[in-house]
C-alpha cells in the first residue's frame, strides 16, 4: 500500500505533442512471430488514417495541463488518460487504443519529463452488415397495445474514419414483412472539422471543443399505425444535430457509449403524408375515424429541438443506482416555413 501511494503521488510531466503510432490488426499479424507484442510498435511503421492533430486536440481536452511547467501527480495523469482512451473507443473507429508513458528502450533518467505515445489499432475503413431484426419504431406501440412485432430484413454499409477524424458515414436499408422499406443516410464527424479558419478554432477553444460532434442525416420511412389508429405515415426527413460529443450527436444520448452528460441541438425538416386505411370491401372508402381522415394528406414540419440527458452521471452507479439524481428533458419548437406551429416540452427525473 505504501508503494502504491508513492507511485500514485509521483510527479510526472508529459512532453507535448504526443507521438501517434499504428499497429496491425489481428488478421494481419503473424501469430508464429513476436509481432503481436506491441513493444515494437515504433518499428512496424503501420500507416494510419487518423490525424495526429486530432489525437492531440483530444489530449488537450483532458484534465492534464500540458502548458504548465509543474509536474502532475501520476494518479491524475492515469485518470485523465483512461478517460481519453475510453472516449476514443466509444467512436467505434478503433479495435484498441493504448497509451505508453516514456520510451520503452531509453527511459529518460535526467528529467521527469516523459514522452507520450498513443498506439492505435484502427478498424477497417468499411463495414457491411446483412441480417434481420425487429423494427424499433414500433416498440412503443407494441408495449402499449399488444401488437405483434414486425420482423425485418436489414442491411447497412459504413465508411469509417476516412478523413482521419473519427468520421463515420452509414447507409441503412430495411424491408419488413409487409414489404415496407426504410432508407436512411447518416454522416457523423467532429464539428470543428466542418468549419474552416476562425470558426473551427472557436469550436476547439471551447471546453471539450474537440468532442463536439455534428450529424447530417436524411431518411425515408413509413410508420405503420394501422392497428392502433388506422393509418400509415410516410415520412421524408432531413436534419442536422449538434451535440457535446460525437457519439451523442448520432444516438441522441441513448444506448452504448453514452455514459456522460449529453446535450444536443437539432434542426429538422420533415414531410409527412398521412394515409388512412382503406375499407376492405369498398377500397374507395376510408376505414378510419373522422379525425384521422381530416388529418390525412401531406404536411410539412420545420422544427428545432434542444434536449439533454444525465445518463446516470450524477449517481453512484449508472445501472443500479442507490444514491444520486438522474434526469432528462427537452423542448421542441415548430414554426414557419412548416404547416404546423407548436411548442412541446418533456422531461423526467429520478432521485435515489
Amino acid at each position: 500500500e505504501r508503494l502504491s501511494n508513492y507511485v500514485q503521488s509521483y510527479p510526472i510531466k508529459l512532453i507535448f505533442p504526443a507521438n501517434v503510432f499504428g499497429i496491425k490488426q489481428p488478421s494481419e499479424t503473424d501469430v508464429s512471430s513476436d509481432e503481436k507484442n506491441t513493444s515494437n510498435y515504433k518499428d512496424e511503421n503501420v500507416p494510419l488514417r487518423t490525424s495526429t492533430d486530432f489525437i492531440n486536440f483530444r489530449l488537450m481536452d483532458t484534465d492534464i495541463d500540458f502548458a504548465s511547467n509543474e509536474a502532475t501527480p501520476m494518479s491524475n495523469v492515469t485518470e485523465s488518460l483512461q478517460g481519453f482512451v475510453a472516449d476514443l473507443e466509444k467512436t467505434g473507429c478503433y479495435d484498441s487504443v493504448q497509451v505508453v508513458l516514456g520510451r520503452p528502450k531509453d527511459e529518460p533518467s535526467t528529467s521527469d519529463s516523459r514522452q507520450l505515445d498513443v498506439i492505435l489499432q484502427e478498424k477497417n475503413w468499411y463495414k457491411i452488415y446483412v441480417g434481420g431484426g425487429i423494427k424499433q419504431d414500433n416498440m412503443s406501440a407494441i408495449s402499449s397495445s399488444g401488437m405483434i412485432p414486425k420482423v425485418q430484413f436489414e442491411t447497412s454499409a459504413s465508411l469509417i474514419n476516412l478523413s482521419g477524424e473519427t468520421d463515420m458515414t452509414q447507409l441503412n436499408y430495411s424491408l419488413d414483412q409487409t414489404s415496407t422499406p426504410s432508407l436512411s443516410l447518416h454522416h457523423t464527424r467532429p464539428l470543428y472539422s466542418l468549419l474552416s479558419g476562425s470558426l473551427g478554432d472557436s469550436v476547439l477553444n471551447m471546453d471539450q471543443g474537440s468532442k463536439v460532434g455534428v450529424t447530417l442525416k436524411a431518411s425515408v420511412d413509413t410508420m405503420d399505425y394501422e392497428h392502433i389508429r388506422s393509418s400509415r405515415d410516410n415520412i421524408q426527413k432531413i436534419g442536422v444535430k449538434v451535440a457535446n460529443n460525437t457519439v451523442g450527436s448520432s444516438t441522441s444520448g441513448h444506448g452504448p457509449g453514452n455514459d456522460d452528460i449529453y446535450t444536443g441541438l437539432e434542426w429538422s425538416l420533415a414531410l409527412r403524408d398521412v394515409i388512412p386505411r382503406r375499407h376492405i370491401s369498398a377500397p374507395f372508402q376510408c376505414d378510419a375515424s373522422p379525425e384521422i381522415i381530416a388529418a390525412s394528406g401531406p404536411n410539412l414540419k420545420h422544427s428545432v429541438v434542444a434536449d439533454y440527458r444525465l445518463n446516470g452521471y450524477l449517481t453512484n452507479d449508472r445501472f443500479n443506482p442507490s444514491a444520486g439524481v438522474d434526469s432528462y428533458g427537452g423542448v421542441e419548437v415548430a414554426g414557419p416555413p412548416g404547416d404546423v406551429g407548436f411548442v412541446k416540452a418533456w422531461g423526467g427525473a429520478a432521485i435515489h
